[in-house]
Parts: C-alpha cells; sequence; structure tokens
C-alpha cells in the first residue's frame, strides 16, 4: 500500500509538521482512503488514515507531552483544537459547544477537509487516547456541519 503511494507520489516529502497546499492534501488523503480501503469505500479508508495518525501522534513525545500539558480535559483539547485550525488554515472557522458535561459539538464552516471521514477520524482518533468516546458527524452541506464528541471517562466530568 505504501509501495503504491510512493509510487503515485514519488516526490513527496512532507513531515511530520509541515504545511502543505489544502489542495495537494486532499488528493493524497483520498488517494490514501482508496489505497486502504477501496475506491468505492474511499471515505472509510479516510476515517481509518485519520484515526490511526491521531492515534500515533498521541502516542509521540509530543503528543503525550502535549496532552499532558492540556491535563487530559476534552474541554480543553478541544478548546486547542479551535485555537491550532485558526493557525494552521486559511479557511473556515471551527467553534466548540458544551451541551452537557460529556459532550462537545464542534462546528465547522467553510471546512474542505472531509468532515464525515477524515475529520471525524481525526477527532476520534485523538479523543480517544483520552478514554471511551463516540463521534457523530452531522453535515449541513459538504463544507458546513459539526462533530459531536461523547466521552463517557467519569475523569473528565
Amino acid at each position: 500500500m505504501l509501495s503504491e503511494y510512493k509510487r503515485l507520489f514519488p516526490s513527496d516529502d512532507f513531515g511530520t509538521l509541515r504545511f502543505v497546499w489544502v489542495g495537494d492534501f486532499l488528493i493524497r488523503a483520498a488517494v490514501a482512503g482508496a489505497l486502504i480501503q477501496t475506491p468505492q469505500r474511499l471515505h472509510d479508508g479516510m476515517l481509518e488514515l485519520a484515526r490511526d495518525n491521531a492515534r500515533s501522534f498521541g502516542a509521540s513525545l509530543l503528543g503525550r507531552s502535549l496532552f499532558r500539558l492540556l491535563s487530559r480535559d476534552p474541554k480543553r483539547l478541544t478548546q486547542q483544537a479551535t485555537a491550532s485550525t485558526r493557525q494552521t488554515t486559511s479557511y473556515g472557522r471551527w467553534s466548540a459547544e458544551y451541551p452537557d458535561s460529556h459532550t462537545v459539538v464542534i462546528k465547522m464552516k467553510g471546512e474542505y477537509v472531509w468532515i464525515e471521514s477524515y475529520l471525524k477520524g481525526a477527532c476520534l482518533g485523538t479523543y480517544e487516547s483520552l478514554g471511551q468516546c463516540s463521534v457523530e458527524a452531522e453535515l449541513d452541506d459538504p463544507f458546513n456541519g459539526r462533530l459531536i464528541v461523547r466521552w463517557v471517562d467519569e475523569d473528565h466530568s
């Protein structure tokens, strides 16, 4: 699978914290999703890819340090995610609401990355590092929607 990806994109040399034009990223995420699953199930593949990437980041030294800094608190983690999105993208807007003590709703407007698959997977992998959770995606249209995260770890109430 990785060899096929490298054959399709031989000049790619994306580092972990390197900024990439969103158009290039979208093409590569879709291709990777299709390679992980099938072209017909590329959204399942993108969800799996993003979830695994988030899990790997969470297990890294940088990820563990960030989670320790955020006190493993889902609300603080969400605040960091919305702030980092403002700092790393030139499009769209994310905001967060907390309807109850175990739920966060991340609202996304003008988001180019697939909310229902790639971002859902990234969200799931990130919050799983804090404990048991579920993530539901709701779309208003392809570029606007929300991710609803619910966690059951009583330490985060």
